[in-house]
C-alpha cells in the first residue's frame, strides 16, 4: 500500500508548492527529535521526521510529484467501489457530525446562558456579602463609641465621689473652698485605617501596548483599543479583572496597527489561567491555545510572531514562534510547565542584536533559540485568545495584563513583574501602595 504523502504533510492534493514548503518547515521544527527527552517520544519523533523528509523529497520535485499523483490516481481507481462506499460512509458521518455540532451549539448556548445567570447571581451575592460586612462594621463602631461614652461617665462619677469624700473628712476652719467640678471631655473617637496594599512595579521601558482587561478593552499605553468577540466577558483576574474566553468562539480583536509591526526586538508578556489543558499529543498542533498572535499560517506573507500553550507529552507548556529574516527561519521555543486552574506568568523575548529568543515562566528562564536577523512583518491582524488562520486555536480560560514591548526585557525585569503578583505593573507615575497607617477622625 503506497504512502499518502499529502496526509503525512497534512496538506490537500492541490496545495501550492509554497503551502507544502511552509507546512513541511513547521512540522519538521515541531517534531525535531532533540525536543523530546522521553525515549519513546524521541523514537516516535524520529520516525515522524523520516516520513516528513521522504514525503517532502517527492512533493517538492514537480516531475516526481507528477509521477506520484498519476500512480496515486491509478491506485485510487482500482478501489473506486471501495471509495464510493467510503464516500457514502463519510457523508453519513458528516451528517451525523453536523447534527452533533448543532446539538453542541444548542447546549453551548444553554450553558452560556446558565453561566451568565450564575455570574449575575454570584455578583448579587457578593454585593449582599459586602453590604453585610459594612453593616457589621457599623454596628461594631457604634458599640465601641457607646462603650467609650460609658467609660467617660464612670470616670466622671468617680472624680465627683472622690471630691465629696475629701470634703467630709478634711474641713477647713475658714469658708469652705469652692468646689469646681472637673470638666471631663468625651474622648474623640478615631478610626485607624491601615492600608496593606501590595507594591506595584514601575513599567519597564519600551512598552508599546498594554491591555489590562480591567472591565474594558482599552490599550492604556498607545490607544490600540481592542474589541470583544463571541461571548468574551470579564472575570476576577490576577491583577484586578481579566478577559474570560470559552475556548469555542471567544477572542479579543486588536487589529493591524502600525506600531505592532515590530521589526527588530520584541517582548510578549501575559498572565494566563487555562481552564483545561490543550489536547495531548496533537500531531497537527491545531489543539494549541493561542495567547497573543500575529499569525496566519503562511511563512512568506502572513506569519510574524505568536505565543501559545500546547501539550506535546501530557504536560502543558508555553510555545513561542517568530519568523526571522536571517538564519534560523522559524524560531520556535517551548519549556516550563503551565498548570490548569491556576495563574502563571509567561514572557517571550527576542533580541535582534544577539539573535536569541528566550521564554520565561513565572519569572524563570526555561529555554532559548538561536537565530539571526529581524522580525518578518505582515498585515495579519493581532488577536488575543485566537489565531487568524484556518487553525483558530481558541484559548479556554482567562488572560490578564497582556503587554507588548519593542525590546527584549531582561530576566530581572520579567522576574520583577512576576514578583509584583496581584499588585501588577503600576498604571500611573506614582506608587500605588503604602504601608503607612492613616488616622481618620
Amino acid at each position: 500500500m503506497m504512502e499518502d504523502y499529502y496526509k503525512i504533510l497534512e496538506v490537500l492534493p492541490d496545495a501550492l508548492p509554497e503551502e507544502i514548503k511552509h507546512q513541511y518547515n513547521f512540522l519538521v521544527q515541531a517534531w525535531h527529535p532533540d525536543k523530546f527527552r522521553n525515549p519513546e517520544q524521541k523514537a516516535k519523533a524520529e520516525q515522524r521526521t523520516k516520513a516528513l523528509n521522504e514525503a517532502y523529497s517527492v512533493l517538492r520535485d514537480p516531475n516526481k510529484r507528477t509521477d506520484y499523483d498519476r500512480e496515486r490516481a491509478a491506485n485510487e481507481g482500482k478501489n473506486s467501489e471501495k471509495a464510493e462506499r467510503q464516500r457514502q460512509s463519510e457523508e453519513n458521518m458528516r451528517r451525523a457530525e453536523h447534527e452533533r455540532q448543532r446539538q453542541e451549539q444548542a447546549e453551548t448556548g444553554r450553558q452560556r446562558s446558565e453561566k451568565e445567570r450564575q455570574q449575575r447571581e454570584s455578583a448579587a451575592e457578593q454585593l449582599r456579602a459586602e453590604e453585610k460586612l459594612r453593616q457589621q462594621a457599623k454596628v461594631q463602631q457604634e458599640q465601641k463609641q457607646t462603650k467609650q461614652v460609658w467609660l467617660g461617665i464612670i470616670a466622671l462619677m468617680a472624680v465627683l465621689l472622690g471630691v465629696v469624700i475629701t470634703r467630709s473628712f478634711f474641713r477647713e476652719p475658714t469658708l469652705p473652698p469652692v468646689i469646681q467640678t472637673p470638666v471631663i471631655q468625651t474622648p474623640v473617637i478615631q478610626t485607624l485605617v491601615i492600608q496593606t496594599l501590595g507594591i506595584c512595579v514601575q513599567p519597564p521601558a519600551g512598552l508599546v501596548s498594554w491591555w489590562p482587561g480591567d472591565g474594558n478593552t482599552n490599550d492604556i499605553v498607545d490607544g490600540n483599543s481592542a474589541a470583544l468577540q463571541g461571548g468574551t466577558t470579564f472575570v476576577v483576574g490576577k491583577v484586578d479583572q481579566a478577559f474570560q474566553l470559552d475556548g469555542i468562539d471567544d477572542y479579543v480583536y486588536i487589529g493591524n496597527p502600525a506600531n505592532l509591526k515590530l521589526v527588530d526586538s520584541i517582548t510578549l508578556a501575559a498572565w494566563v489561567n487555562p481552564q483545561t489543558d490543550p489536547p495531548s499529543d496533537d500531531r497537527s498542533l491545531s489543539g494549541m491555545y493561542a495567547i497573543l498572535t500575529k499569525w496566519g499560517q503562511s511563512v512568506d506573507v502572513a506569519d510574524s510572531y505568536g505565543l501559545w500553550l500546547h501539550n506535546p507529552d501530557g504536560i502543558t507548556q508555553p510555545l513561542s514562534s517568530i519568523i526571522l529574516t536571517g538564519s534560523g527561519g522559524i524560531g520556535i521555543k517551548n519549556g516550563g510547565v503551565i498548570p490548569s486552574g491556576a495563574w502563571s506568568h509567561i514572557a517571550m523575548t527576542y533580541d535582534r542584536t544577539s539573535g536569541v529568543q528566550r521564554i520565561y515562566v513565572n519569572g524563570v528562564f526555561v529555554g532559548e533559540y538561536q537565530g539571526s536577523g529581524g522580525i518578518r512583518t505582515s498585515d495579519t491582524t493581532v488577536l488575543m485568545g485566537k489565531e487568524d488562520s484556518s487553525l483558530p486555536r481558541f484559548f479556554n480560560g482567562a488572560i490578564d495584563e497582556v503587554q507588548i514591548f519593542n525590546r527584549a526585557l531582561s530576566g530581572a525585569e520579567i522576574l520583577a513583574i512576576y514578583n509584583a503578583g496581584s499588585a501588577g505593573v503600576c498604571k500611573d507615575e506614582t506608587p500605588t501602595a503604602t504601608n503607612t497607617p492613616i488616622l481618620t477622625p
